[in-house]
């Protein structure tokens, strides 16, 4: 049998094809599998897998994804990280992989330079509609071995989580993870740097490893507004445990924010006044999702991360 000449048209099909694949193929790896499986409930999804980045020199948006992109503000919309310098860069800093879990599809990751401090946010922090009266944000972070939290060698702060009403996550030496600035919110209060916190992660295990973060809020627009974090040591496989829920304290658990709370970003910023903040954090993963309904829905682990990952039971956790 004689074979079929391969004609300029057959080739240029070919060409077409094969490209028009390795294009499905980069889509497919857009948003993360999680995201895929909740449809229209996941409202942004970055894995950090980009190569390069388009934007800035504030706002950063990871070339891996094209579709359900996060925004750390509607007027960039897809620059899921604010850095105001020109330090952004993915990485594939071999301690930090090799502490990924066994069986990980993670190519890289995105970080800032050595001893970061200043902006540093990622995720989202756009309006997100009332119709979700659940919402929820996952990421990760890799603390390099020598990092200094706040309370650690000149180190002056350590920001963790940034939400709307000009509230947030931090930890300090004092008090741990604890949330505060609730000035804007009804009743005001400055509120709480005593916790409230369930379980009180030590942050030295959390050197040289990967930890998932879950941040959970409903009634988003009071009153009784309620946040939650979760914290997972994914490197050492710890049980996750609830690290912050404010329907514990009496002071804010029946709080009117001053706006639909819609914002829930990784907020990594740090602060020296005498010197520096040692060491570095990579970020993984960020995953933003809503309910219409509140029956304790959780995003969980990205399987691209954990392949046989799943949510522990948390302690003292109430559903509201």
């Amino acid at each position: 049998m004689l074979e079929r000449p391969m004609t300029t048209q057959w080739l240029t099909r070919v060409i077409l094809l094969t490209a028009l694949s390795l294009f499905w193929a980069i889509n497919a790896k857009a948003e993360e599998q999680r995201c895929n499986d909740l449809g229209a409930n996941c409202i942004c999804s970055e894995p950090f897998q980009m190569t390069s980045f388009s934007s800035g020199p504030d706002f950063w948006n990871p070339t891996d994804s094209t579709t359900k992109q996060c925004s750390v503000e509607a007027g960039s919309i897809g620059g899921a990280i604010v850095r105001t310098s020109n330090t952004i860069t993915p990485s594939t800093d071999a301690p930090a992989m090799a502490a990924l879990p066994t069986g990980h599809s993670v190519s890289r990751f995105v970080r800032a330079e050595n001893d970061h401090q200043g902006t540093f946010f990622a995720g989202s922090g756009v309006p997100v509609s009332a119709s979700f009266v659940r919402l929820a944000a996952r990421f990760y972070i890799y603390h390099s071995p020598v990092f200094d939290f706040e309370g650690e060698g000149t180190c002056n702060n350590s920001k963790q989580v940034e939400l709307n009403g000009d509230s947030r996550i931090d930890y300090n030496s004092g008090a741990g993870f604890h949330t505060y600035n609730y000035l804007q919110f009804s009743p005001p209060i400055d509120c709480c740097v005593s916790g409230p916190a369930v379980t009180q992660p030590q942050v030295a295990g959390f050197k040289g490893k990967w930890v998932r973060h879950e941040i959970v809020i409903t009634n988003r627009s009071g009153p009784a507004y309620h946040l939650q974090s979760f914290m997972k040591n994914i490197t050492d496989g710890t049980p996750e445990v609830a690290v912050i829920d404010i329907a514990f304290d009496s002071r804010v658990n029946n709080l009117t924010p001053p706006q639909l709370m819609s914002s829930i970003l990784s907020n990594n910023h740090r602060f020296s006044a005498s010197g520096s903040c040692r060491g570095w954090i990579g970020l993984s993963h960020y995953m933003m999702s809503g309910w219409t309904t509140n029956a304790g829905q959780r995003i969980g682990e990205a399987t691209e991360v954990e392949p046989s990952g799943g949510i522990a039971a948390p302690r003292s956790l109430t559903v509201k």
